[in-house]
C-alpha cells in the first residue's frame, strides 16, 4: 500500500541520517517507491557513497518533477545535483539545472531563500555583486541548527569571501552533528574543517579530525568521504 511505502521511505531516511547506509538502501528497495522523497534519498546516497555522475542522473529529473509538487524538496535536490555535477565534472548538466532553477517560486523561509539565492547565483555574476544579498540572508540564519544547512551556509559565505563567517558556520555544523550523533553528517562536515585546520597551521588537530572523519565515514558506509579523509591523512603524514 502507499501508506506502507511511505513508512518504509521514512524509515530509510531515518536510517540514512543515523548512518546506516545499507539499511537505508534495503528499506528503499522494500518500499518499491519511486516518489520524490525516495528519489531524493537515492540521489543523496549515490552522491555520498557511489558515483556522483549517477547522482546527477537521479537528482535532476527528480528536481524537475518536484518544482511544482514540492518546491522545497526540489531546492534540496538541485543543491545536491549541483554538488554532484561539479564533483563529477559533468558541467554540461549545469545548463539543465539552471533551467529547472528558473522555474522555482520565491521562498519566504530564510533557509530556503538562502539555498535559492545560491542556486540562482550564476558564475557570471561576481561574488562581490552578490555579497550584500548573501550577508542579509546569512544574518537571517542566526538560529539555524541543522548541520547540513549550516554547511551550505558556510559554503555560500566562503563564495562571497567572508572567510571568518564560513569558518564559524562550518565549526558550528561539526558541533551540531556531534550533538545529534549524526555520524555520517559529521564525517561530511569534517571534510571542510580538516583543510581549514591545516591552512591555519594546526596540523595535529587536522590529522586527528581527518582520522575521526575517516573512521566515521567507514562506519556509516560513506565511501567517498572515507576516501577523501584517507587522502587528507596521506597529505598530512
Amino acid at each position: 500500500s502507499s501508506d506502507r511505502s511511505r513508512r518504509l521511505v521514512s524509515a530509510a531516511a531515518a536510517a540514512w541520517r543515523g548512518g546506516d547506509t545499507e539499511a537505508a538502501l534495503a528499506l528503499l528497495d522494500r518500499a518499491g517507491d519511486d516518489g520524490l522523497l525516495a528519489r531524493f534519498l537515492r540521489g543523496e546516497i549515490e552522491l555520498r557513497t557511489g558515483v556522483p555522475e549517477d547522482a546527477v542522473a537521479i537528482l535532476l529529473p527528480a528536481a524537475a518533477d518536484a518544482v511544482s509538487a514540492d518546491p522545497r524538496l526540489a531546492l534540496r535536490m538541485l543543491l545536491l545535483a549541483r554538488e554532484a555535477a561539479y564533483s563529477s565534472g559533468t558541467v554540461a548538466e549545469l545548463a539543465e539545472l539552471d533551467e529547472i532553477v528558473a522555474r522555482l517560486p520565491d521562498f519566504d523561509r530564510p533557509d530556503d531563500a538562502l539555498i535559492a539565492l545560491s542556486l540562482r547565483s550564476s558564475p557570471t555574476i561576481t561574488a562581490r555583486d552578490q555579497a550584500p544579498a548573501v550577508a542579509g540572508e546569512l544574518a537571517r540564519l542566526a538560529e539555524v541548527s541543522d548541520p547540513e544547512l549550516l554547511l551550505t551556509a558556510g559554503g555560500i559565505a566562503l563564495w562571497v569571501g567572508d572567510f571568518p563567517e564560513a569558518r564559524r558556520l562550518r565549526t558550528k555544523a561539526v558541533a551540531r552533528a556531534r550533538a545529534l550523533g549524526a555520524a555520517g553528517t559529521l564525517a561530511l562536515a569534517l571534510e571542510y574543517v580538516v583543510p581549514e585546520e591545516a591552512e591555519l597551521g594546526r596540523l595535529g588537530a587536522a590529522e586527528a579530525l581527518a582520522d575521526e572523519g575517516r573512521q566515521l565515514a567507514f562506519e556509516t558506509g560513506r565511501r567517498n568521504s572515507a576516501a577523501l579523509h584517507r587522502a587528507y591523512l596521506a597529505h598530512l603524514a
